[in-house]
């Protein structure tokens, strides 16, 4: 699958080129508007957009032109290896027969592995975090 990605970080273009061909997808990278992007991105068959990376020219123009064409269309507003592995994964078949076996994360418990890394960083549950506050014991 043709692939476009608009934004992002030009220090990370060969490590987003990797992920996507691990993927199994071409890539094809525009980090700032360019003149006729819109046709550049008339001949893909999807467009991921890092909308913290690139100007709001760029993003209107990309999304209306997914939109006129019937193109698929991701936006992250993070512009890590990351979320265009997430955004890839999006756009992926969902079959399961071709995606892969999938797993559940599970519920979000104390003490879990994806607590840990918070409970290790601040021996405390801060506010807005994803991890419930464990159970509050009597003083006695």
């Amino acid at each position: 699958m043709k692939v476009t990605l608009i934004g992002g970080m030009e220090r990370l273009e060969q490590h987003y080129r990797r992920e996507a061909r691990v993927a199994g997808h071409e890539l094809k990278i525009f980090f700032k508007y360019e003149t006729d992007l819109s046709a550049k991105i008339g001949a893909t068959d999807a467009v991921v957009v890092f909308t913290g990376k690139v100007s709001h020219s760029a993003r209107n123009l990309a999304v209306d032109t997914a939109k006129t064409l019937g193109i698929p269309l991701v936006q992250s507003h993070s512009s890590g290896v990351t979320s265009l592995r997430l955004c890839l994964a999006a756009l992926s078949p969902s079959d399961p027969r071709e995606s892969g076996p999938t797993r559940s994360p599970g519920p979000l418990v104390p003490g879990s592995p994806r607590c840990a890394a918070v409970d290790r960083r601040s021996r405390r549950r801060r506010a807005g975090s994803l991890c419930p506050s464990p159970a509050v014991r009597p003083q006695g």
